[in-house]
């Protein structure tokens, strides 16, 4: 990490003035609260970027005012088109989130951000970029990210005007699915765009008589795009290499790097196959795990890893995008691993979601149940809600509810019965809350999934007590007990509890 903040800082055109190397290894971790002014460093020496021998941290600064500048100035560098061009590590931070939030804790551990502020507070450096016209402060204070007005720009392309990476991706498809030659406009277009690739001269070579899509010389079952030059010759190459190469700041992670990696067809085959649980999915590669068909595809919610896996064959292929589903963030995962017999969540299924959060599981669930299901996501956080809904805006069979669960009549009228309810609300009355919103939206016979925190019913008992009295409050309610599973290892003094609502009494009797 110190040796790419390095080579971060050694692009930076400005020179800063620095402190010796043996000055800032001996520094304490935190400086103290009221520093003298006369404790700063007096050997501070100028900084040259990429000269030997120099420090790559700044001189420490004493003036309020002046600090702030210099920590805005910083970070404002480290979000700027220049550095993010060339900055893989920031640009895999940024897409851990789909809002392309950074926690200030990953930007406090550059050597120049510790040089200005010793003691690692996250509060200055959001004081500091308050109204910043290149950097937005999260909410909370906790994490920063590049105005999201400066993260897509316009270009023109073949006397077009196309704003981000996706309008130019999505313009350019259509025209690869073509067979022979491209009418004059459409080699505009091309031509624009061939201009960004790295070895634009080397590829048009005596000139561009002609363009024309096929398939790749070396991967018969892939398409790309083929310049036929004045002299009769062929080349072809990749637009996507041209489009990441036009919008740096939008290319995927990791791609037009010199990594180490294995590269196309040296990674594992991926197979996945389906789980016993309709609308799961086993992904077989360097290791199995769980995962479910990207709804929103292109899109992660909470950073989580995609898989990308071809299915059918030769025209009929076509690329099927899968989610990871991690048991250590979701109860229900944890619970599907552990061996819960039924879910009762299917593709087409009517779900109402109890303590939705910030949309982690609910994506899945959105994922599982499909275009023709719904999840009633219920949330009371205002904070937590306001990511649920951004995760609904691609999701549309999402009905986000910012509301308190123990109030259901208040949202009443937007949501219909449901064939499942699964609640994840960890508050002492969760048994009773679960029981209110069954009593308006659960059909007889459906099922309910519970997920149960012994920790935040009674703290003093042992776990297995208060799941035993949990599910006596059930039986009260007229939920039929069918299943109790603990989570570990996912997570510690956890069960879930699985029961049939309103059971037929003529079905009850036979069962018994």
């Amino acid at each position: 990490g110190q040796a790419l903040d390095k080579r971060r800082m050694s692009t930076e055109p400005e020179p800063t003035t620095e402190a010796p190397a043996a000055a800032a290894e001996a520094a304490p971790a935190e400086a103290p609260a009221a520093a003298p002014a006369a404790a700063a460093p007096a050997a501070a020496i100028s900084f040259v970027p990429g000269e030997a021998g120099k420090s790559d941290a700044p001189a420490a600064v004493d003036d309020d005012e002046k600090r702030a500048a210099a920590i805005k100035k910083q970070v404002e560098y480290y979000f700027s088109e220049a550095n993010l061009t060339n900055d893989k590590f920031m640009r895999t931070e940024m897409a851990k989130t789909s809002e392309k939030w950074v926690p200030i804790s990953v930007i406090m551990t550059f050597n120049r951000m510790k040089a200005l502020l010793p003691g690692a507070e996250h509060a200055p450096v959001a004081a500091a970029m308050a109204g910043s016209e290149v950097v937005e402060v999260s909410e909370d204070g906790e994490k920063l990210r590049r105005l999201p007005a400066l993260m897509k720009k316009t270009v023109t392309l073949g006397g077009k005007e196309f704003v981000g990476r996706a309008a130019v991706v999505a313009h350019a498809r259509p025209l690869l699915q073509k067979e022979g030659e491209l009418a004059e406009e459409e080699c505009s277009f091309i031509k624009d765009l061939l201009s960004h690739h790295a070895k634009a001269a080397e590829k048009i070579g005596a000139g561009i008589a002609s363009i024309k899509a096929g398939c790749n010389p070396k991967f018969p079952d892939t398409r790309c795009f083929v310049l036929v030059r004045a002299d009769g010759s062929e080349e072809d190459f990749s637009y996507l290499k041209c489009v990441d190469a036009l919008f740096p700041l939008e290319a995927p992670p990791g791609k037009g790097g010199k990594g180490k990696g294995k590269g196309k067809g040296g990674a594992k085959q991926v197979v996945v196959k389906p789980h016993r649980h309709e609308g799961v999915y086993i992904a077989s590669g360097k290791e199995d795990v769980l995962v479910t068909r990207n709804l929103a595809v292109g899109d992660s919610v909470y950073g989580e890893k995609r898989i990308a896996v071809e299915e059918g064959e030769g025209e009929e292929k076509t690329k099927i995008e899968y989610r990871v589903w991690n048991p250590f963030r979701s109860k229900l995962a944890a619970a599907i691993l552990g061996g819960v017999d039924s879910i009762w969540m299917k593709p087409g299924s009517k779900v109402l979601y109890l303590g939705a959060a910030s949309g982690t599981s609910v994506s899945h669930v959105s994922d599982l149940v499909g275009e023709t299901g719904c999840v009633y996501a219920v949330e009371f956080s205002h904070r937590s809600g306001r990511d649920l809904i951004n995760v609904a805006k691609k999701r549309t069979n999402i009905i986000p509810i910012i509301e308190d669960a123990r109030h259901p009549q208040k949202y009443r009228m937007l949501v219909g019965m449901v064939d499942c309810i699964f609640a994840d609300v960890a508050q002492p009355d969760q048994a009773r809350i679960v029981a209110l919103n069954a009593a308006l939206f659960l059909k007889n016979e459906g099922h309910s999934v519970i997920s149960i925190k012994a920790n935040c019913i009674d703290s003093t008992a042992p776990a297995e007590h208060v799941f035993a009295k949990e599910v006596q409050k059930l039986q009260a309610d007229q939920f039929k007990p069918l299943e109790q599973l603990t989570l570990e290892p996912y997570e510690r003094d956890h069960a879930v509890v699985v029961s049939c609502y309103r059971q037929d009494k003529s079905k009850k009797q036979k069962t018994s």
